[in-house]
């Protein structure tokens, strides 16, 4: 089956909440698995908010990465509508600790075969991504494993 691994900026709008929403929807229908999702961002409440809505939709094991370049589009502009979601999981979860993006991208690669990636957000989680080299993770650089996907 299709794989998706989607690389988002849910933070300073909302149109990424409504692809997220799209893409649980797939999956419920059987048209595709979610390999992982990252977050292009350092707003923290980004990332949880992406976990949140996994979560809400029982998806709450699918990997999710975190960019993690400081201070890369963070502050109160970018999370108008994340800091509500963040706020309302944080009642009842701790505050989760998040892999690096690229990591993560390179773990659902790695260990995926057909891996589609959509990407709606700025591209710096890619470009690292592609200039990444082997590791404990695959012998494959960057550009390689999205060859071989």
């Amino acid at each position: 089956m299709l794989k998706i691994l989607l690389d988002t900026d849910l933070g300073a709008d909302c149109d990424d909440a409504g692809a997220l929403t799209l893409l649980h929807r797939l999956a419920d229908e059987k048209m595709c698995d979610i390999a992982a999702i990252t977050h292009c961002t350092s707003e923290k409440s980004g990332a949880v908010a992406v976990k949140a809505i996994n979560e809400w939709y029982n998806r709450g094991d699918i990997p999710v990465g975190q960019y993690n370049v400081k201070a890369f589009m963070d502050g109160e502009r970018y999370r108008r509508y994340t800091s509500l979601i963040m706020d309302k999981y944080l009642k009842n979860h701790s505050v989760p600790k998040f892999e690096n993006a690229v990591r993560v991208m390179r773990k659902a690669l790695a260990s995926n075969n057909d891996v589609v990636i959509v990407v709606i957000g700025m591209l710096n989680n890619i470009a690292e991504l592609l200039k990444s080299e082997a590791d404990d993770i695959s012998p494959l650089n960057g550009i390689e494993l999205v060859k071989k996907s």
